[in-house]
């Protein structure tokens, strides 16, 4: 490969990775909130974490997710939360909590 195209190549693979990963992020933050909501909680906090946790079996379509959420009394949970599916990834609005 030439000088030129690697100029070129190295700059549009780290936008395509930021892109990639900044989609990734606010994907699974929206399915964690809808999530939330319809369960009658409030996100607090996420974190994504490369431990597989409660769970086993994953594919790299989906993540794992620290999770802190609160009830409409002020009561705190922890657990773990697996988002996405396993053939169709962020496309599917799915997630799965383990509470810890």
């Amino acid at each position: 490969m030439t000088s030129e195209k690697i100029i070129i190549v190295i700059p549009v693979a780290a936008c395509f990775f930021a892109l990639s990963t900044a989609w990734h992020w606010f994907r699974s933050r929206s399915i964690l909130e809808e999530w939330a909501t319809a369960h009658g909680y409030k996100l607090v906090k996420m974190s994504m974490t490369w431990s597989a946790g409660p769970f086993g079996g994953l594919t790299t379509r989906q993540s794992i997710y620290r999770i802190r959420v609160r009830d409409r009394w002020g009561r705190e949970r922890r657990g773990w939360a697996l988002c996405g599916g396993s053939v169709l990834g962020f496309l599917v609005d799915k997630v799965e909590v383990k509470w810890s």
